[in-house]
């Protein structure tokens, strides 16, 4: 007798999610959902949203109806309860279905039976969105992800539809964004972060720290589909031209700011905050006193007392005069003197100032030295690429400009940005008139969750498909470029 009702709930187990539909036809429906995508394929036909799929915590998000109708469920079999903020779900048939599932709840209801779920539904601006997977697989479907394509695949189980190719790149647009300062017209290229063939990074002028360049010039020796201005710089003295934020491209880092940055990942994920660096060093392998050893920037003098490390990439290849250079080769020490010292291609030169008082004798000559960046806000986060400004516009959708008083932030002028949506869409913008408060109210009206403001003024500059679609007014220090691997 045991042994009967085994086998027929393994029956009923079978019936209930291998076939939820009578004949099993909806079960033989192949889909692909693409993040950032408002189109999807049912059976390798294409098909519209009114939305796009997104990425939140690793997880995909599709808006409810059009889940519910790629998988062969009706519009009429799709129940929507306000008070409770439940989305049921019912595929009809021989053996029909039924789940439900509560906006913030992780409570997974198919049929009577309760399992809990690691996510939850989620409304956002009046439309509920579920997580594919979970509610493909409540519906006996199998689904996997691509990450190369950035998609969400559901079908039969062990029938799953091949993975798209690589999915658009960079999209140029034109829009007039409504703001309480009145309309803004604003130039936007889009760039799809969840493409693996998309990089973006840093580009100095003439490949160096305290040079200039036309942007255009920057862009196409640099391979870039698309360039924007990037940080402030020193665009009147030409004896100085040093860049403001931080600059790194490839893991290495060509300048340091202390404000807002806007950072890649590995993963080609887009982040955009309050973001210190700070540099740690060692040596002879050791990284505690009286080893230990820092630095307060990179590439830049800021005061006769500072620390600081100059890489190859500074001006042209010479430190200014300090009180002792140690100069690095291959990690290890291969000068110390005072005054000037020609930086080596293969290593940097440690600097102390001629007003600096801290001690240097931690160095000598074959000693291993090494050194390293990380943020003050999060010491784990590791970037590729970064590039640096003020201020912040937007951090999680809500402005974040603060108080400001300097008159290049505070006047009507032209301006540009970089933003990220909630689906890694980076935003690369520029609008020809606007204060810092315009802008950061025209980021949030794009649906932007994060955003940075970049160099504005004569330094505005916007580089699309081969030409300009704004000059800058002069040549600039730095700039942000779109490159496709």
């Amino acid at each position: 007798m045991r042994k009967l009702f085994v086998l027929a709930m393994a029956i009923l187990i079978a019936v209930i999610f291998t076939a939820p539909s009578g004949a099993g036809a909806a079960a033989a429906h192949r889909v692909v959902f693409i993040i950032g995508l408002s189109n999807y394929t049912v059976d390798g036909l294409e098909k519209n949203m009114d939305a796009a799929a997104f990425l939140e915590n690793g997880r995909t998000y599709v808006p409810v109806r059009f889940l519910a109708n790629s998988l062969g469920i009706a519009d009429s079999d799709i129940g929507w309860d306000g008070a409770s903020q439940t989305a049921t779900l019912t595929m009809t048939g021989y053996n029909p279905v039924t789940v439900s599932m509560r906006v913030g709840s992780n409570d997974l209801i198919v049929g009577e039976k309760m399992s809990v779920m690691d996510v939850t539904p989620l409304l956002r601006k009046g439309r509920v969105y579920l997580p594919a997977r979970f509610v493909a697989e409540a519906f006996g479907y199998g689904a996997g992800w691509d990450e190369s394509a950035q998609a969400v695949l559901i079908g039969p189980p062990g029938a799953l539809p091949e993975p798209p190719s690589p999915t658009w790149q960079v999209r140029y647009d034109q829009r007039d964004v409504s703001t309480s300062y009145g309309t803004l017209h604003a130039n936007l290229i889009f760039v799809n972060m969840n493409n693996p063939h998309v990089e973006i990074r840093p580009v100095l002028a003439e490949d160096r720290i305290g040079k200039s360049e036309e942007l255009s010039s920057m862009a196409e020796r640099s391979g870039a589909v698309a360039a924007i201005n990037g940080t402030y710089f020193n665009a009147y003295d030409q004896n100085d031209l040093l860049p403001h934020g931080t600059l790194a491209a490839d893991h290495t880092y060509f300048h340091l700011g202390g404000e807002g940055t806007l950072g890649v990942n590995e993963s080609n994920r887009v982040f955009i905050g309050k973001y210190t660096p700070e540099i740690t060093g060692g040596s002879g392998g050791s990284w505690v006193w009286p080893n230990w050893w820092y630095a307060w920037g990179v590439n830049h003098v800021y005061s006769d007392d500072a620390i600081v490390i100059f890489t190859p990439a500074y001006k042209d290849g010479m430190t200014p005069a300090g009180r002792t250079c140690v100069t690095v080769r291959n990690n290890m020490v291969a000068g110390i003197a005072a005054g000037q010292a020609r930086i080596p291609q293969d290593g940097y030169v440690i600097w102390y100032g001629p007003n600096n008082s801290e001690r240097s004798d931690q160095f000598s000559i074959g000693k291993q030295v090494d050194y390293k960046i990380s943020y003050k806000e999060n010491p784990s986060i590791n970037f590729k690429s970064a590039i640096g400004n003020y201020p912040l516009l937007l951090l999680g959708g809500q402005t974040a400009v603060g108080e400001v008083s300097e008159s290049k932030l505070t006047i009507a002028a032209p301006r540009s940005f970089a933003g990220v949506d909630r689906d890694n869409i980076l935003v690369l913008g520029m609008v020809d008139g606007a204060d810092v408060w315009g802008l950061a109210e025209l980021t949030k009206n794009l649906g932007l969750k994060d955003a940075l403001n970049l160099d504005g003024g004569a330094s505005c500059g916007l580089y699309y498909s081969g030409q300009y679609i704004t000059q800058p007014g002069r040549p600039l220090s730095n700039c942000l470029a779109v490159v496709i691997n």
